[in-house]
C-alpha cells in the first residue's frame, strides 16, 4: 500500500513510516514513528513510480500526496472517549470503537518499524501499565517500572514507556497481522489497534534475463509524463519501448548499463510532481583471471590472485589438482613451496544473485633445487661465483704478463 499525507487540521503535510518524499519545503518538526512535517505548497499531483520484473521480480514505490486520499496513514480526529474512524483501504472509513488512534504500517524484511499512537488522551505522567500484543500473543508488557519482554521478541523491541511507542525491529514475513496497545493510567484504560504489512525483499534483475516495467501514476489533472534516466532523457530504442500514453516503460532485457535512477515528472499548467526509482542490474561473473607465477624455485613463497567482473562482487572457491583446498578468499597463498605445490590451481568465482560461475585455471611449476637446501644456487651463491671468474681471469692475465716480460729480459 502507498503511505498517506493528512492535514486533518494541522495545516502541514504529515508522512509516516517508510514513505520516501523528495522535500517539498524543510522540515519543521519530526512527529511519532519517524514522521516528518512539511509545510504545505501549492496542491502537488500524486505520485507513484513503480517497476515490475520477469521472469525475477524488483518493484520500488513512491509516492506524493497533498489530498490524504490514500490507502494508510494519519488517522481521522474524533473526540475524545467517542467512537474514532480511520482510513481503510481505498480511503473507506471504518469505525473503531477505541480511544487510541493509529495510522497502518508498511515495512520491509530486515527493517524497524515503530508502533506509536497519536493524540495520546492521557498524561504520560499517569501511566502505569502498558502491554503490546500481536493477535492473542503477548509481545512486552510494563508494570510498576519494569518491562517483561515475550522470549519470542527478546532482542527485537523496545517499548517507550512515556509515549507507549513500540518499536519492532528486524522484521520477518510472520510479523504481518494485528497489532493491539493496552495503556491503563490513574485515571482511565485505554486500547488501540493497527496493522502492519511486511513485504519480502524483491527479487533482483539479472542481466539479458529479467525485463523491467517503470510505471508512473499519479492523480489529477496530468497533461504532461517527462521521463529522465540519470539526469538525462530517456529515450526508445529496440529494448526500451514507451506505452502509447507515456505512462510505462518497458525495458526487456535489461543490461547493465540500465542501471540508475529513474525519474518520471507529471505536469499541468499549474504543477509539477516528480517521482523517482533506482535500478540495479546485476550480472557476472565474467573475465575471471588468476594473476601469479607460473614457475618458482623451491621454497620461495607463491600468491596467485583471482578476480572477476561481476555485481554483486563475487565470492571466489580454490581447487588445486581437483581437489577442494578450503580456500575461499581470492588469494592463494603459499609460505614455502616445494614440488608437491606443483599442479593445476584452479579459481571458480561465483554470484550468489546471479547464481552464475566461472572457473579460470593456473599451472604452477616448482623448480627443485630451490632455497631450500637441496644445492640450487642462491643470488649471493651466484654473485660470488662470478666476481671469482672475474678473479681467476684477472689472476690468468697477469701471469701471462709475466711470462712475456720474462722472455723478453732473457733476449
Amino acid at each position: 500500500m502507498p503511505c498517506e499525507a493528512h492535514t486533518d487540521g494541522y495545516n502541514a503535510l504529515v508522512l509516516h513510516n517508510d514513505c520516501r518524499l523528495a522535500a517539498l519545503g524543510h522540515p519543521t518538526q519530526s512527529g511519532a514513528g519517524g514522521a516528518a512535517v512539511f509545510p504545505l505548497t501549492a496542491a502537488h499531483t500524486g505520485v507513484s513510480l513503480t517497476s515490475t520484473s520477469s521472469p525475477s521480480k524488483a518493484s520500488a514505490s513512491f509516492f506524493r500526496s497533498s489530498k490524504g486520499d490514500c490507502s494508510h496513514g494519519r488517522q481521522a480526529k474524533g473526540s475524545k472517549g467517542a467512537t474514532h474512524h480511520k482510513l481503510g483501504e481505498n480511503g473507506k472509513r471504518q469505525s473503531l470503537s477505541e480511544d487510541l488512534q493509529f495510522q497502518e504500517f508498511n515495512g520491509a524484511t530486515g527493517k524497524n518499524v515503530v508502533f506509536a499512537p497519536e493524540d495520546l488522551p492521557y498524561i504520560p505522567s499517569q501511566i502505569i501499565f502498558i502491554a503490546w500484543a500481536f493477535g492473542v500473543d503477548n509481545i512486552i508488557s510494563f508494570n510498576n517500572g519494569e518491562n517483561k519482554v515475550s522470549q519470542e521478541y527478546e532482542g527485537r523491541v523496545n517499548l517507550n514507556t512515556t509515549t507507549a511507542a513500540l518499536e519492532l525491529k528486524n522484521l520477518r514475513l510472520n510479523d504481518s497481522g494485528s497489532y493491539k496497545l493496552t495503556v491503563i493510567t490513574t485515571s482511565q484504560t485505554s486500547t488501540g489497534q493497527t496493522s502492519l504489512k511486511v513485504y519480502g525483499e524483491s527479487e533482483s534483475l539479472i542481466e539479458n534475463l529479467s525485463s523491467a516495467n517503470i510505471i508512473c501514476e499519479g492523480s489529477g489533472d496530468i497533461t504532461s509524463v517527462e521521463w529522465m534516466k540519470d539526469k538525462n532523457p530517456l529515450k526508445p530504442s529496440n529494448r526500451i519501448i514507451f506505452s502509447f500514453d507515456n505512462r510505462s516503460v518497458l525495458i526487456s532485457p535489461v543490461i547493465r548499463s540500465d542501471s540508475g535512477e529513474y525519474q518520471c515528472t507529471l505536469r499541468n499548467p499549474a504543477s509539477s510532481e516528480t517521482a523517482n526509482l533506482r535500478l540495479i542490474i546485476n550480472y557476472g561473473p565474467e573475465y575471471v583471471f588468476i594473476n601469479g607465477s607460473n614457475e618458482v624455485d623451491s621454497g620461495r613463497p607463491v600468491s596467485l590472485s583471482c578476480s572477476a567482473t561481476s555485481l554483486p562482487s563475487a565470492s571466489f572457491t580454490w581447487r588445486f589438482n581437483g581437489s577442494d583446498t578450503g580456500v575461499t578468499t581470492n588469494t592463494f597463498t603459499i609460505d614455502k613451496s616445494d614440488i608437491t605445490h606443483s599442479g593445476d590451481y584452479i579459481c571458480t568465482a561465483y554470484n550468489d544473485v546471479t547464481e552464475k560461475n566461472v572457473s579460470q585455471s593456473h599451472l604452477l611449476v616448482v623448480k627443485e633445487g630451490g632455497g631450500g637446501g637441496g644445492g640450487g644456487l642462491t643470488t649471493g651463491a651466484i654473485v660470488g661465483i662470478v666476481i671469482g671468474v672475474l678473479v681467476a681471469i684477472a689472476g690468468i692475465c697477469g701471469l701471462i704478463i709475466y711470462f712475456i716480460k720474462q722472455r723478453q729480459c732473457g733476449r
